[in-house]
Order: structure tokens, then C-alpha cells, then sequence
């Protein structure tokens, strides 16, 4: 899901360099775009925009449940496991829906996720990446 601050509505993708060291460091095909947050009647909806496409779209149900705490999300690539610890405040949230818009010939456009089994809304985060682990058997 796109990460926005809760005090912006749009947001740039990270800067080129960056882009560039997690495609050719972590395998990842990481496109620069943009993001938008927009309330819903329950939640917040965010949408990833690439070349002015909206790309993704996902939809969560939103608490008040937050406190500090530190997250872990995990990305396997073509490299390995790629763990992105953050630290911030972290609200309990549901999932609702989450779609790719990818256009025809994408390598995204085959992705369509088909059950959502979590979701969490990080407020105030900071990210930051791992070296691509190897994959246990």
C-alpha cells in the first residue's frame, strides 16, 4: 500500500537514485509515481499513480486502536527475503480491498490479489531495508 503522512494528500515516490539502487540492489521493479490518500466512509482509500495511471488501489477500514510500535513487512524478490523494519505509530485497520490497474503487457497486470489477510496503518513511520536474505528450505 502506498505510505502517505496522515497530514499530506499526495505524495511523490522516492527520488531516482533510490528507485535505482532497489532495482539493481534488491531485484525489486520499483517504479517512480505518486500517491494519493482519500477518506472513505470508514477508512481511507490510497492510489498509486504511475506515469499518470492510477496503478494500485487499496482500501482499508480504520481504527482509533494506535500506539508506538515497531512493524516488519516482508518482500520476497528475485535476490532473496528483504525484510523493511519501521518504527512509528501503528493503528489496528482491516483490510477491504486491494487492486492492481496495471495495463495489458505489465508484469503487474497478472498480479490480482484474492484474499486479504491483514492490514495496519503506520502513522509517522520511518523505513528502512534489509540485504536480501537468502530463502530458507
Amino acid at each position: 500500500m502506498p505510505c502517505l503522512p496522515a497530514s499530506r494528500k499526495a505524495h511523490d515516490g522516492p527520488q531516482e537514485k533510490t528507485s535505482a539502487a532497489l532495482r539493481e540492489f534488491f531485484g525489486l521493479p520499483v517504479r517512480n509515481g505518486t500517491a494519493r490518500l482519500e477518506p472513505t466512509a470508514e477508512g481511507k482509500r490510497a492510489i498509486g499513480t504511475v506515469n499518470g495511471q492510477d496503478f494500485v488501489t487499496v482500501e482499508v477500514k480504520s481504527t482509533a486502536e494506535c500506539g508506538p510500535g515497531p512493524v516488519t513487512l516482508n518482500y520476497a524478490s528475485p535476490k532473496g527475503l528483504i525484510q523493511i523494519p519501521a518504527a512509528g505509530e501503528v493503528c489496528k485497520a482491516e483490510p477491504v480491498s486491494a487492486e492492481v490497474h496495471a495495463r495489458a503487457g505489465d508484469p503487474f497486470a497478472a498480479f490480482r490479489p484474492v484474499k486479504l489477510l491483514w492490514a495496519i496503518e503506520v502513522k509517522n513511520g520511518s523505513f528502512s531495508a534489509s540485504r536480501p536474505q537468502p530463502y530458507s528450505q
